[in-house]
């Protein structure tokens, strides 16, 4: 009935040790015994200059193995090589968070769009963040809520959401 889930704070690792003693406290609070969905929260280039030689991807392969993790994913703002290349080296990742909306969709640095694609292309199950950008989508101008309503009757919000529920390996909005 319930789906248990947290995430590892990849930013906040800067030794081997601290995995045990952070997964350990998540595991002890919430008294569930194992976790459905484990995250490697944030994971780009600067965490991956900050723990090269930390291997997360091993710690965690261990736990899903002992029957700790059900499904292992990651999030990420890095752009859609850089997710690319986690995708290939790690094929055991069973979902990843990326943000996505409309207004970020073909944004150059954001690059919705194309970490959308490289995570079809590996068949990766996505959960999205940042649906409205942090509220940016909900509070539009007057000038575009009208157009927006005039066009379809819609508000800004479900406009937000229709665009995402348009999107294939979509299984779960975060907001």
């Amino acid at each position: 009935d319930i789906i248990v889930a947290d995430k590892l704070p990849v930013y906040m690792i800067n030794k081997q040790s601290q995995l045990n003693e952070i997964f350990n406290t998540q595991l002890k609070r919430t008294n569930a015994g194992y976790f459905d969905y484990y995250l490697l929260h944030d994971m780009g280039i600067l965490s991956d200059k900050e723990n090269k030689d930390i291997d997360i991807f091993s710690f965690t392969k261990d736990l899903k193995k002992r029957g700790l993790i059900r499904k292992l994913g990651f999030s990420s703002h890095a752009d859609a090589e850089y997710i690319e290349n986690i995708l290939k080296k790690h094929p055991e990742v069973d979902f990843i968070q990326l943000q996505i909306n409309y207004l970020d969709w073909e944004n150059d640095t954001i690059q919705s769009h194309k970490c959308y694609d490289v995570a079809c292309k590996y068949n990766k199950p996505i959960i999205v963040m940042e649906p409205l950008k942090g509220g940016f989508l909900v509070n539009v101008p007057k000038k575009a809520e009208k157009l927006m309503h005039d066009y379809n009757g819609q508000t800004p919000i479900m406009w937000a959401f229709r665009f995402l529920s348009g999107l294939d390996n979509i299984i779960m909005i975060l907001s």
